[in-house]
């Protein structure tokens, strides 16, 4: 959808999408320990344990999406090395920014969704998944277009703060 916009919008996303799934690649992996634990601790029917690794895994997400949220604006910097255009490296801190904030709900629901997964209830994270993304595509069109009288939000660095309508 961005490419519409130009080729410095764009390059800007697929430069901040390099750090951004680096970040999204080290999270999902840590959440995957949640599935064999719960399933292991529900074939030996111990709810306490079961609840216990809920608990326990929630909260280690909660605090690795801070971490991977703090990685990426930390790391923001590296972008002036990768030998890019500035234009581009300016476009693409404050996406890497915005996105960067979405490592906390994202680490959140990938607790949910393994601890389901550990007790086969994998349809509700299915359906959970599937509307959340066609959630994102609808906003992703009204919001970087403009249309339906949504506003054309632009990222750029300015006083106010990164978006600009």
């Amino acid at each position: 959808m961005v490419g519409k916009l130009g080729d410095a919008p764009l390059a800007a996303v697929s430069l901040g999408n390099t750090l951004i799934y680096i970040a999204l690649s080290i999270g999902i992996g840590f959440s995957f320990a949640i599935t064999p634990l719960v399933s292991t601790a529900q074939g030996q029917e111990n709810w306490t344990k079961v609840k216990r690794i809920l608990d326990n895994g929630v909260f280690l997400s909660f605090i690795m999406g801070i971490l991977l949220t703090t990685l990426l604006i930390v790391a923001e910097p590296l972008l002036f090395y990768m030998d890019q255009p500035a234009e581009v490296v300016e476009l693409a801190i404050p996406y890497m920014h915005i996105v960067s904030i979405s490592m906390v709900p994202l680490m959140l629901f990938q607790a949910f969704k393994q601890f389901s997964d550990g007790l086969s209830l994998t349809k509700h994270a299915m359906n959970a998944a599937i509307i959340a993304n066609v959630i994102n595509v609808m906003l992703n069109y009204l919001l970087i277009y403009g249309e339906f009288g949504f506003p054309k939000i632009r990222i750029s660095r300015c006083s106010m703060g990164y978006f600009s309508i």
